[in-house]
């Protein structure tokens, strides 16, 4: 339903009712609208002793007339608000963005409003209803290192190269993504496992963090039957992987968070067997390069790459 600005003879009619003892609810009640409308016109367009109609209507009109007059944004806000729409990113990620590039531009609720004016709102990600936190299978690990002794600078984020790792799963079918992140920088490294058994599972993990395997120097997952060969882990990338309490996501917060960024380029009913390696390096490239408001607005590539250039020199 699109809004109507109220009309002159509205406002007559709500100074009379008014002067009648009305409330903003009966207001509404006789004009069939909003009781917030009835309050916004209120305390908006009254003098400093009544509502007035004919005064108010004035006020309101000006205030229109200011709102259309006003300066355009540049060009090169647009092609940043239209490129950070073509990569997913909240109108949060495109203010902040802007404002670290030196572009001006205007509040996030205004790149909101640009959006919807511009037929572009659909393509805005948006907030999901939450899930509940369900496993494929579990199983108890009683020879693995419990999260209780990983080290407290993992936890405070005070140092770089400690990953979490976990699954994505279709709803149905075969295929299963799997998800790495860098704690500090956001980094995601995205494999592919054909079964998604451990041992598929493990080979996959080895592959896409042997590159930065002098930067991986811990790994926690949860107790999913998946983790179980963590063994070959640790020996492969020469680090000790951690095992979650059960039933405890919030230990590994930011690659729950992380799954469901994966999930806007991976659906649930999505067929992953039929998962290309294109799509899985567009999707890891363009979430490492969405800008982060935790990182005032750096990409989680751009922090990783900084830490890992003075990890080397250290």
């Amino acid at each position: 339903m699109s809004y109507r600005h109220l009309t002159q003879e509205e406002r007559y009619q709500i100074a009379a009712l008014l002067s009648a003892g009305f409330s903003n609810v009966a207001i509404a009640r006789q004009l069939g609208r909003h009781p917030s409308t009835i309050g916004r016109e209120r305390r908006r367009n009254a003098g400093e002793r009544a509502y007035r109609a004919t005064p108010a209507h004035k006020v309101a009109q000006t205030r229109r007339h200011q709102a259309s007059s006003r300066p355009q944004l540049p060009a090169e806000a647009f092609a940043q608000i239209e490129q950070g729409v073509s990569q997913r990113w909240s109108p949060v990620q495109i203010q902040g963005r802007c404002q670290l590039l030196g572009i001006a531009v205007p509040s996030h609720t205004t790149i909101y409003r640009y959006l919807h004016r511009h037929g572009l709102r659909h393509r805005l990600r948006l907030p999901k209803r939450r899930r509940g936190y369900g496993r494929h299978r579990t199983q108890r690990f009683a020879d693995r290192t419990p999260i209780s002794e990983r080290p407290h600078a993992v936890q405070d984020m005070s140092q770089f190269g400690h990953w979490e790792v976990d699954t994505v799963r279709p709803s149905k079918g075969g295929g299963v993504l799997v998800t790495m992140n860098e704690r500090l920088s956001g980094l995601l490294c995205l494999g592919w496992s054909a079964t998604g058994k451990a041992e598929d599972v493990a080979d996959t993990v080895a592959a896409c963090l042997m590159p930065w395997r002098a930067h991986v120097h811990t790994l926690t997952s949860d107790r999913g039957s998946e983790f179980a060969d963590g063994d070959f882990i640790e020996l492969a990338l020469e680090t000790t992987m951690y095992m979650a309490d059960p039933h405890a996501p919030w230990q590994r917060a930011r690659n729950e968070h992380l799954n469901g960024l994966v999930r806007e380029y991976f659906p649930r009913k999505r067929n992953f067997s039929t998962i290309l390696p294109e799509e899985i390096q567009c999707a890891q490239d363009a979430l490492n390069n969405r800008p982060r408001k935790r990182h005032r607005f750096l990409t989680p590539s751009e922090v990783f790459f900084h830490h890992s250039r003075v990890a080397l020199r250290g």
